[in-house]
């Protein structure tokens, strides 16, 4: 049979095929030093970090010594400190109107983080007082007492200057309290001279850092913000299960499952300074703090009871039976209030902390499993592990206001820490829910590794960071972009992870 010349092994391929093979190879060469050299060109993606804390931070309490003397309202137009190297910052307002009758409590006012420096006064701007007459409101001339006063200048803001001795280093922690003494403001006639006393608690060192609750090496562990390396090793009881930080940020509070005990630790000299047992069968579930008026509360699952606490002393003041299988507390300080989720009653509790008492019951869906309260206290959120919703009640008169739709299989809800934003950790699928409160809805879903069991989010709202006890880590989500990074490895069953800030 005749051959054809144009087939594989024909006279044509035999003349051309050198050619041929020489042009395909300088072409995969050139294609090679192409790919090669835009790969050179491109940037190499770095492990992320979380972001170096380098800053310190200041946070101002205002408090009213004389809270019914008058009814007088100040609007307070900005806050910031000075430094003696001349350095102003802008501190983030908490409240704009301040109210005497609201005041009898500390309450929070202003904070940022701010550049390490040696700072010398706490500036508050007034824009506006007014008197509350028969005929309505007085406007009242603001008067700063240690400048002349002009009777001709026309009415306006005035700066109150506050001395302040705050030198601050890395990872500074200052808080400032401002006293405020309505009688002695109203000097007589239409005028206001604010009597303002501040008084400082001495900073302490501790920002930057991450405390996670290691379930399965029964010690809470200090991981660093900046490197993802652990710092320290706080031995605690037996099965660590949630956290509490003290204003002070010196003393820990560990509620330890497996021994129903709570343990104070404290973090500059690294030891356990007390603990309190409720007993073997209590499995301590949840601690939460309320600054206003020093008290710990601690869910105790098994025993259908929380337990208050004082913190100062650290000990017990009384028990509370509430629903069945405590699992999680939500505070809500203003209100002087703690939100029990009980799981077995399909129900939340309200614990008034004045009172000491049971003031209330919420029902709600499904085998409830974590709650949240607002960054403003005005707003209590619900999510379950059967019901796929999101309930949301008014915190104060707690009527429910929306249901959004999440899904079931709720792990952990958190509340954004600067927006109108909730986050809902998710088991089935793993996931985290944001949700966007404005538009009652969700905004987007961010996918998970793995399990998240608890939820924490620094002042600055750029990151979050989840307890994954099966992954043995701490996951870290950048909030802007919507995306997880690489996780921080730490413990053997992180439970539960709270940031220093």
């Amino acid at each position: 049979m005749e051959r054809n010349p144009r087939a594989p092994g024909g006279s044509v391929f035999r003349a051309f095929g050198p050619a041929f093979a020489s042009a395909v190879l300088a072409l995969a060469l050139s294609s090679a030093w192409l790919v090669l050299g835009v790969a050179c060109e491109s940037p190499r993606k770095e492990r992320a970090r979380p972001v170096e804390s380098s800053l310190a931070r200041v946070d101002v309490y205002l408090g009213c010594s004389d809270p019914n003397a008058r009814s007088v309202v100040v609007e307070l137009e900005s806050a910031e400190l000075r430094a003696e190297s001349g350095e102003r910052v802008a501190l983030e307002l908490a409240r704009t109107q301040l109210v005497p009758a609201e005041l009898g409590r500390r309450l929070p006012l202003a904070g940022a983080s701010v550049p390490p420096d040696n700072y010398s006064a706490l500036v508050l701007r007034l824009r506006a007082a007014t008197l509350a007459g028969p005929d309505g409101p007085i406007e009242l001339r603001l008067v700063d007492r240690s400048a002349p006063v002009d009777p001709l200048a026309a009415p306006g803001p005035i700066d109150f200057v506050l001395p302040v001795r705050g030198r601050l280093a890395r990872q500074d922690a200052l808080t400032l309290f401002v006293d405020w003494n309505v009688a002695a403001s109203l000097t007589g006639g239409a005028e206001f001279a604010p009597a303002f006393a501040l008084t400082t608690e001495r900073p302490r060192a501790s920002l930057g850092l991450l405390y996670v609750a290691d379930g399965a090496g029964g010690a809470v562990l200090a991981v660093d913000r900046s490197s993802g390396e652990v710092v320290a090793t706080h031995k605690a009881g037996a099965e660590p299960r949630a956290l509490a930080l003290a204003r002070d940020r010196r003393r820990l509070f560990v509620a330890n499952a497996r021994d129903g005990s709570l343990d104070l630790l404290d973090l500059q000299q690294g030891g356990v300074l007390s603990t309190l047992t409720f007993g073997l069968s209590a499995r301590s579930s949840d601690v939460a703090l309320v600054d206003r008026r020093g008290m710990l509360v601690v869910a105790q699952r098994d025993l259908d009871k929380v337990s208050l606490i004082d913190a100062g002393s650290f000990s017990r003041v009384l028990d509370l039976s509430v629903g069945r299988a405590p699992v999680r507390l939500a505070s809500a300080p203003d209100l002087e209030r703690v939100f029990v989720v009980d799981s077995g009653a399909y129900a939340v509790e309200v614990v008034d902390l004045a009172a000491r008492a049971i003031a209330g019951r919420i029902p709600v869906e499904s085998r409830p499993s974590d709650a949240a309260v607002d960054r403003r206290g005005r707003e209590l959120f619900v999510g379950h592990t059967t019901s796929p919703n999101l309930l949301v009640f008014d915190a104060n008169t707690l009527v429910q206001r929306a249901t959004i739709f999440v899904g079931g299989d709720v792990t952990a809800v958190l509340c954004d820490r600067r927006r109108d934003r909730v986050f809902v950790a998710r088991s089935r699928p793993c996931e985290i829910v944001v949700v966007d409160r404005a538009v009652g809805s969700v905004l987007r879903r961010i996918p998970m590794a793995d399990r998240v069991e608890a939820l924490a989010q620094p002042v600055d709202g750029a990151e979050l960071y989840g307890a994954a006890p099966d992954l043995g880590a701490l996951v870290v989500v950048d909030v802007v972009l919507g995306k997880e990074l690489p996780p921080i490895r730490c413990g053997g069953r992180p439970l539960d992870v709270l940031v220093a800030d």
